[in-house]
């Protein structure tokens, strides 16, 4: 079974979410959290740590793990982490397309099922997760 991290990254209220490049083999063009698949015996940690500074050029601090799923439709586990940066995300080539930071719930008030993976869509119908983070 695969894995992956998604990495809640929060900047005072706001959350860090990225429009997924045209050619990302795993959801085109869709709104999404960052993410990354997990390699070889690396953990959940040293994964997110890796992933955030390919994808958008950032070191990370991670405060907990906030959830794991599987996600059966994918057939894979979902790691959720909460993390913080003092640094600026920029755009990768083959990436991301765009970078937003937003409240939570107005993302998700924004964007319907259709137009986000299925890790976001999880976390609209269990709000526990993320509500007063």
């Amino acid at each position: 079974m695969k894995s992956a991290v998604v990495c809640i990254i929060k900047k005072g209220k706001n959350v860090l979410f990225c429009k997924r490049a045209p050619a990302k083999g795993h959801f085109p063009n869709m709104w999404a959290l960052p993410a990354g698949g997990m390699e070889g015996d690396e953990t959940p940690f040293q994964t997110a740590q890796r992933e955030m500074m390919e994808e958008l050029g950032v070191q990370i601090k991670i405060a907990k793990i906030l959830n794991c799923h599987y996600e059966e439709s994918e057939n894979y586990m979902q790691i959720f982490l909460l993390c913080s940066t003092e640094d600026e995300p920029r755009i990768a080539d083959g990436e991301n397309s765009e970078l937003k930071w937003l409240p939570f719930s107005d993302f998700l008030k924004a964007h319907k099922d259709e137009e986000i993976p299925p890790g976001l869509r999880y976390l609209r119908k269990n709000p526990q997760i993320w509500k007063g983070l």
